[in-house]
């Protein structure tokens, strides 16, 4: 039975009070050892063919710019990820 974790207690209740709130037992027990399995193997062979590409890539335009651009790709997504939700909230808002 799956609990829904977005379940509000009462506001006469405490958060701490609701037994339902939080799945008792181990929080990762819906997965399955296959499923795990399947999912490293899906994961190693996604590492595998971008070692393949980051590797080709660093030999063309060398390693220093290749690890300021990995290391920049991931700040440049969640500012745009940030101004996306902010203009969408913005509109929400005015809306």
């Amino acid at each position: 039975m799956l609990i829904n974790p977005l379940r509000t207690c009462r506001k006469e209740v405490k958060l701490s009070s609701c037994s339902d709130s939080v799945p008792s037992g181990n929080v990762f027990s819906f997965f399955v050892p296959a499923d795990v399995v399947l999912l490293y193997l899906v994961y190693n062979l996604c590492y595998t063919a971008a070692s393949y590409g980051a590797g080709k890539l660093s030999d063309q335009v060398g390693r220093k710019p290749l690890l300021l651009g990995a290391s920049a790709t991931p700040f440049a997504f969640g500012a745009i990820m940030a101004l996306t939700a902010s203009v969408m909230l913005y509109r929400v808002i005015e809306a």
